[in-house]
């Protein structure tokens, strides 16, 4: 999208570790049409895809805005923009199902700061330094990590199993974001190392 829509120049290399990457997350994937206990459900993984498409939208409207707005004031707004639209799916949710605040045990409120702190306020504006540092695109490589790494936090928190397929998909994808990310500047680095 960057490419398409804001002229964000891309690398042979970029697109060879992006394709490689994106074949490990395919290949994730394609897993739970066979084991949904450890990939998940494929409709579940299908609605994660259409997710993703709206986060590299943000991901390349946020550096078209970068230099003009601080991360702060992006982030800001992001949250704002977030609270209302779910707000407005609030009525939908307490009909499903009704909730008390006097029913959120202590855990439960630890829980929703430390979800609200780290993985909102300090993840969304790490992202946004991210993307005004190095472009959309390569900020947008990174979050390819975001599946290896919840698999990973996911075998001592709740158990899961490490597979061999878990394995190959987060080699492909480490190995993917590395070359699109460092494997030019690499190899320049050995050549002057040698020069």
């Amino acid at each position: 999208m960057g490419y398409f829509f804001f002229n964000e120049k891309i690398t042979i290399n970029q697109i060879i570790g992006s394709g490689i990457s994106f074949f490990g997350i395919l290949f994730l994937i394609s897993q739970s049409f066979n084991q949904q206990d450890i990939f998940g459900k494929p409709l579940g993984n299908l609605i994660l895809l259409v997710a993703v498409f709206f986060w590299a939208s943000y991901f390349a409207i946020s550096k078209k805005i970068a230099d003009d707005y601080s991360q702060i004031s992006i982030s800001f707004v992001n949250f704002l923009v977030s609270a209302v639209l779910l707000s407005l799916l609030v009525p939908f949710e307490l009909s499903t199902r009704p909730f008390s605040l006097f029913n959120i045990s202590t855990i439960g409120l630890i829980s929703l700061v430390i979800v609200g702190l780290f993985s909102s306020i300090i993840y969304i504006n790490l992202i946004q330094v991210g993307i005004k540092k190095t472009g959309a695109f390569v900020a947008s490589l990174f979050t390819y990590l975001v599946p290896l790494f919840a698999a990973l936090t996911a075998v001592p928190i709740l158990g899961e199993k490490i597979t061999i397929n878990l394995i190959l998909g987060g080699i492909l994808i480490i190995f993917g974001v590395f070359y699109a990310t460092s494997y030019t500047g690499l190899l320049k680095l050995i050549k002057k190392s040698y020069n």
